[in-house]
């Protein structure tokens, strides 16, 4: 029997497999409500200010519970959490399909978030466990695929949706891929017993509530819609020190700040953060420019904005290939580059700019997001090691979900400042692309940071991160 035919190696691309559909589901799920809100505000005869709860409560609840369930999953086994998750996410799904009223879908956001939130947190644990340290980075590198296709399907499948069918639909179509998922992670996903025991520790939940009291406040303060979104910052200040003494004191805490004391764990997530930041602040304001001064229809804009998750899912699993042979250190810089090179190409920007130059742009920014996140991801679970393979995860997740979540925040707060503050002496084209630019330029200082931190990284890297890579 040949290597790559042996159980052991089934094994890890049945793990691979499965854990692909899942988050290519909940990847999906995220990138399509964005398009129905409109359509769920007319069905249900609510504003601006109501609607957007469907899509903020999701990400309150996913965001604030990545952490304890990838905690969860470290102590019980990442394979259980995330069946009951996927589990969780599929009910979610038909019970959101199912809504007649606004409140009832509310209701069954919360089951889909808890459900992802599981799914989300243990499965980068369940490959990172499955593949040996030299086929880590290729085996990551194919997962972000999963994330690119479910980011590209869902502005595509929702137009489509939504032009033909209920919305109901736009839900029940996590079912049958969920369902698929579960039966296939029922019957072939395993994880090994865990050894870590801690398991005998009592859970900080404690230290949850209070994470996700710091999250959604500064979620909803940056969220300047809500109202009295400034008295906010209040409760953020107020929590954070309640949590850190909560976390010193507990005997296993949900901040683990031995691990963040690490400096690839510490470091790799920094990274992480700059660059969604930066890049979603961009990205978030694409569209509405394409619309608003390009005058382009929806469906050309959905076109040209699907490019930059192609490049990404087309240049993860080649750049974690590339990284298991000569370093993540080695890559990253590169990708910083190219992340620049994307928001130079956009200085330039006016109301009447070709199309094509936005799209080289987008190709650069995938491709840099590419280029940067296997390798990264790779360096963190590395660093973390397999009994917080879980924890690591969830971090990864929370990092991501955060900085996309703030970069759209603090982009369409700032934007409508800066175009107000631009128009009282120019024209509206001509304050509209000023603000943009400024915009533009401070998320290429922001990625220039993430450059910086990058080489100092791989000036001071050790003989051994240099030559080999070490097995945990």
């Amino acid at each position: 029997m040949s290597a790559a035919n042996t159980p052991s190696s089934r094994k890890k691309w049945l793990t691979l497999s499965v854990t692909f559909l899942g988050t290519m589901t909940a990847t999906l799920n995220t990138s399509i409500i964005n398009l129905a809100n409109p359509t769920l505000a007319r069905e249900f005869q609510i504003g601006i200010d109501q609607v957007q709860w469907i899509s903020t409560l999701y990400l309150i609840i996913v965001s604030s519970l990545m952490l304890l369930f990838g905690r969860i999953g470290d102590r019980v086994g990442s394979y259980k959490i995330y069946l009951l998750g996927l589990a969780l996410f599929v009910s979610g799904s038909l019970c959101c399909g199912l809504s007649d009223s606004f409140h009832f879908l509310l209701a069954a956001r919360v089951i889909q978030a808890v459900g992802a939130a599981m799914m989300l947190s243990t499965g980068m644990a369940l490959v990172t466990a499955a593949f040996p340290l030299e086929q880590r980075g290729r085996a990551l590198g194919l997962s972000m695929i999963a994330v690119g296709l479910g980011n590209m399907g869902g502005p595509s499948l929702g137009g489509l949706i939504l032009s033909y069918f209920h919305w109901s639909y736009i839900f029940f179509l996590n079912v049958p891929f969920g369902l698929i998922a579960l039966l296939l992670a029922i019957r072939f996903l395993r994880s090994p017993v865990p050894s870590d025991k801690s398991v005998f520790l009592p859970l900080d939940h404690l230290g949850a509530l209070l994470l996700a009291v710091i999250i959604s406040s500064l979620i909803l303060c940056l969220n300047g819609s809500f109202p009295y979104s400034g008295w906010f910052i209040l409760l953020f200040a107020a929590a954070i020190p309640l949590f850190i003494r909560q976390e010193k004191r507990h005997p296993e805490p949900l901040w683990n700040f031995t691990l963040l004391k690490n400096q690839r764990f510490a470091f790799g997530n920094l990274l992480a953060f700059l660059s969604y930041f930066a890049q979603m602040a961009v990205f978030f304001l694409l569209p509405f420019y394409m619309e608003d001064l390009l005058a382009l229809p929806t469906s050309s804009v959905a076109l040209v904005i699907v490019l930059s998750p192609l490049c990404m899912a087309v240049v993860g699993p080649f750049s974690g290939a590339l990284s298991d042979k000569i370093g993540a250190l080695r890559l990253m810089p590169i990708a910083f580059l190219l992340s620049i090179l994307s928001f130079v190409t956009l200085i330039t920007l006016s109301d009447h700019s070709p199309l094509w130059q936005i799209a080289v742009s987008l190709i650069l920014m995938g491709s840099g997001m590419g280029l940067l996140n296997t390798p990264n991801n790779s360096e963190i679970m590395t660093a973390a090691g397999k009994t917080y393979a879980g924890y690591a995860s969830g971090f990864v997740g929370t990092t991501r979900n955060l900085a996309f979540c703030f970069g759209a925040a603090v982009s369409a707060s700032v934007f409508p400042l800066l175009l107000r503050l631009f128009s009282v002496h120019h024209a509206h084209s001509v304050a509209y692309i000023s603000a943009l630019r400024v915009l533009i330029i401070a998320a290429a200082l922001i990625t220039s940071t993430g450059l910086v931190i990058c080489l100092y990284l791989l000036k001071h890297q050790t003989p051994q991160q240099s030559h080999s890579r070490v097995k945990m």
